[in-house]
């Protein structure tokens, strides 16, 4: 009797054994599969932020450029009104 008691324990530490084994493959996995998509979101939040450096250069280029461009505008049209008075000073 006391034998079999023994087997019923036995039988009882093994199986919760088995399903707090099982519980942690389960937790391992599901660790894995969150660290895959988190990842995955790093990577497109990185490109997304390329891109938007890329943008953010482009316009930063194209407001030099008309900068640059109504600077020599102003320029020469500062030359056009000197020449216009000297012009009319004659």
């Amino acid at each position: 009797m006391l034998d079999q008691a023994h087997n019923i324990l036995y039988l009882t530490v093994s199986i919760c054994a088995l399903v707090f084994t099982g519980f942690l493959v389960w937790i391992m996995y599901y660790l894995a599969q969150v660290m895959k998509q988190s990842n995955e979101i790093l990577t497109e939040v990185r490109e997304k932020l390329a891109e938007l450096e890329e943008a953010i250069n482009s316009i930063k280029d194209k407001v030099s450029s008309s900068a640059n461009s109504i600077a020599f505008v102003a320029k020469e049209v500062k030359s056009i009104v000197e020449f216009v008075q000297d012009k009319k000073e004659k």
